[in-house]
Parts: C-alpha cells; structure tokens; sequence
C-alpha cells in the first residue's frame, strides 16, 4: 500500500524525537511482537510500517495498554488537526506527545 509522504516520519537524525516511538512500533512489528488491536488501529491511521528500519528501544517505551491508548488518542487527535503525524520535538500543546512520538 502506497502511504501519503505526510504520514511518514523520517529520521534524519536519531536524536529526533519525532520518530522514537514510531521507530518502537515498527520494531515491535518486525519481531511479531506488536498485538494486534495496536496493529489494526495503527492501520487505520495509514501508519507506514515500512518506512524507516527501527533502532533499538530501551524500556523506556514499554507503558501500559492505557498509556499507549492515551498517546494514540493524543496523536489521533493531532493528526486530525494537523493533516500528519509528525510531531515537531518541540510541541508545546503537548510536550508529552512529542517526546511518545
């Protein structure tokens, strides 16, 4: 499936936070780790598995099932104001946000 170039989040630079937890969640699909409740509602926000390889995560990712749904609906709601996922590092209506994703 072909994905709109704003939903992709490049990673230019490591450092970025923008890209670390997208990174994760494509880690956690190569290795059939993701479930597949995140799987379908990343799918339905045409998330791009296969954009970017995924670095190594530290635990630091590893939430709660609530957590995770917390910061999806954060990045829905986002997304829907904003037309893409790329959450600038520097986000200040949602500083939490920006460094999930």
């Amino acid at each position: 499936m072909k994905v709109p170039f704003h939903l992709l989040v490049i990673d230019l630079n490591k450092s970025l936070c923008c890209s670390n937890w997208t990174s994760y969640q494509r880690q956690l699909f190569l290795k059939d780790s993701l479930p597949q409740d995140r799987i379908d509602l990343l799918n339905s926000i045409q998330f791009d598995f296969d954009s970017v390889p995924a670095p190594r995560r530290s635990s630091l990712y590893k939430e709660s099932p609530e957590a995770w749904e917390k910061r999806f609906q954060d990045l829905i709601a986002f997304k829907e104001e904003h037309g893409h996922c790329r959450v600038p590092p520097t986000y200040d209506p949602n500083p939490a946000l920006a460094q999930w994703a």
